[in-house]
């Protein structure tokens, strides 16, 4: 064997029983806040609240919670189409928030958004293969991206047949198409200047079940193909599972548990994800009939209420008396597992 092969890059032989080193995120959130300021003195509304997430090249993490948790906020805080009132989003080693202009549009060419409503998402007076050029004209006139004119059309034609379009359509406008379609060509777009990272807001939560499963086949399959990685938002824990490699809940802004897909449909430890996933139906109807219910009382507060504690701990059963006073950190409870709850971590200090 050649002694090189042996070695790691300073030269120094290597440790055939070391682990190889973990790839560094393709994107690193830290402490993300994004506060909506209100008028009349109101305090802001905390849409997200010290977010904090890694995603790998090629993985996929699912982002779930309720409707109005601030999974939408945080991905257009992400993105940048919102800044963010603090934090850090570090894109492919590279800090996005302090950017602006062309240097910002050439750090986000790798990072691209599906939106959730096809429909409102796509201009209604642009055919299907304007909508698709649309991003190859952005970057080709800012001088990031070398394209012919037959070069694009050609580009064109090949992300349509990549999203299961015919080229034939691609003078058609958005209304001639149906739901799938209409993402399809969403997510052609998203793919246009061959993006590494794709934040994906509820893409198939407007469709119809049977079209959701045809979109998230696609999804797996363009994964696959080009090595995509995705933040992939849902209020469906199902559709989560069946997509995402790991898993975060999030609560008001905050996370509440992350940890392999696997891991926490298996163990959920966090409260409020047990409750989650026993609203997710079983198709074995014995099993539905015998599992219990975890309903959950109340509401969830206000983001504009600056509350003590715990942000769940109104509507928890198991709450301790410490949940009312202090806040949780995200803490490692197994290998890979973490959770923000006092019932496994007690309060440092």
């Amino acid at each position: 064997m050649n002694e090189l092969s042996e070695r790691d890059p300073k030269g120094k032989r290597g440790d055939r029983n070391a682990l190889p080193a973990p790839d560094p995120p393709l994107l690193e959130v830290a402490g993300l806040c994004l506060h909506y300021p209100q008028g009349g003195g109101q305090a802001p509304v905390r849409a997200v609240d010290g977010l904090e997430l890694r995603i790998g090249p090629g993985e996929t993490l699912g982002l779930v919670g309720e409707s109005g948790c601030g999974k939408s906020s945080a991905a257009r805080a992400i993105a940048q189409l919102v800044r963010p009132t603090a934090g850090q989003v570090r894109f492919q080693g590279r800090e996005l928030t302090g950017l602006a202009g062309r240097a910002l549009i050439a750090a986000r060419q790798g990072m691209q958004m599906v939106f959730q409503d096809p429909y409102a998402a796509l201009d209604p007076r642009m055919t299907a293969g304007e909508l698709i050029a649309e991003p190859l004209h952005i970057y080709r006139n800012r001088g990031l991206l070398t394209l012919s004119r037959t070069g694009l059309a050609e580009r064109v034609a090949e992300l349509m047949e990549q999203v299961g379009l015919p080229r034939a359509l691609r003078d058609r406008y958005p209304h001639q198409f149906s739901g799938g379609q209409r993402q399809r060509i969403g997510i052609a777009r998203a793919l246009a200047p061959r993006p590494e990272l794709l934040l994906c807001d509820e893409p198939v939560s407007a469709l119809d079940v049977s079209i959701q499963a045809q979109i998230l086949n696609l999804f797996k399959d363009l994964q696959q193909a080009f090595g995509l990685a995705y933040l992939f938002i849902a209020h469906d824990l199902a559709v989560v599972q069946y997509v995402a490699s790991r898993v975060a809940v999030m609560y008001l802004g905050r996370l509440a548990e992350t940890a392999a897909a696997a891991d926490l449909y298996r163990d959920p430890l966090h409260p409020y994800t047990r409750a989650l996933l026993s609203a997710v139906p079983i198709p074995d109807p014995q099993v539905e009939r015998r599992r219990q219910r975890i309903l959950l009382s109340g509401e969830p507060p206000s983001p504009d209420q600056l509350l003590a504690g715990c942000p769940f701990h109104s509507r928890c059963a198991q709450r301790l008396e410490v949940c009312a006073r202090h806040t949780p950190r995200l803490r490692e409870a197994a290998p890979g597992h973490q959770v923000a709850c006092f019932l496994y971590h007690p309060p440092e200090g």
